[in-house]
């Protein structure tokens, strides 16, 4: 599918810049496509033809570059909605809600930076091919090695996630309070502690717990903040867990 996207795009390139510049895949549509004469940036807008009961928690758009030389670069820009929420969320340790954090603008605008793509000449023209989209109701477009593969990153980053919530709640088992948000605090910023890679997850709780710390030493009531913070994680994780479940079946 990954080279049948890229073959498509390179016929349309040839037959119609027009026709490119509408690239449509499901509900997305890639529109007002150019290249910026000064940071040769590629700046191109994003729209749907979404419900308003469903959102997008992933899309990957394939950016084709054209030089004057007849060479063509081709990069790849995507996002994860669902788990820059979840990262979001877990910083200040709030309920992710849904029905508000994980749709993207209808129409948005967007840039793909001309930094790695090895080339430091204007391209001539350029194009914005969707190439994969998963949507909050399980429906997934396009090239399906490119979705399993963030399917698998997600099962991956929640398993961390309630690994590091597991370690906390037991943490406050033992040394309730202060005492044990220290000792969490020591285990998350030990790196011989789990896993050997400093994620994104592991340091948004490392700034959770630093934030709750800084919160009870200056004096503040501890009943109640500790428990909130874990139960809004926990709330977090299920949310979490279930918008990943959908596109599994």
């Amino acid at each position: 599918m990954h080279y049948f996207a890229i073959a498509i795009a390179t016929a349309l390139m040839q037959a119609s810049p027009t026709a490119i510049d509408q690239a449509r895949l499901g509900p997305i549509r890639v529109a007002a496509t150019k290249v910026d004469d000064r940071t040769h940036w590629v700046n191109y807008t994003v729209r749907s033809n979404l419900a308003t009961d469903v959102g997008v928690t992933f899309w990957s758009f394939e950016i084709v570059r054209s030089y004057a030389d007849g060479s063509q670069v081709v990069s790849v820009q995507e996002q994860d909605f669902l788990e820059s929420q979840v990262i979001a969320c877990a910083a200040v340790s709030s309920l992710l809600d849904f029905s508000h954090g994980v749709r993207p603008s209808a129409r948005g605008e967007h840039a793909h930076p001309a930094t790695n793509v090895g080339r430091r000449d204007a391209p001539m023209n350029a194009w914005v091919v969707p190439i994969a989209v998963m949507l909050s109701d399980g429906s997934v477009f396009g090239d399906r090695s490119r979705i399993d593969g963030v399917i698998n990153r997600r099962q991956r980053f929640l398993r961390e996630y309630a690994a590091w919530l597991h370690r906390m709640e037991q943490a406050q088992a033992t040394l309730p309070g202060l005492m044990g948000l220290r000792y969490f605090e020591d285990q998350i910023s030990n790196p011989e502690v789990g896993s050997r890679d400093v994620t994104t997850i592991r340091e948004s709780f490392r700034r959770v717990v630093e934030g709750l710390i800084l919160v009870i030493a200056r004096g503040d009531p501890e009943a109640g903040q500790i428990e909130r913070a874990i139960k809004n994680a926990n709330a977090l994780l299920d949310t979490a867990r279930h918008a990943s479940q959908m596109t599994l079946h």
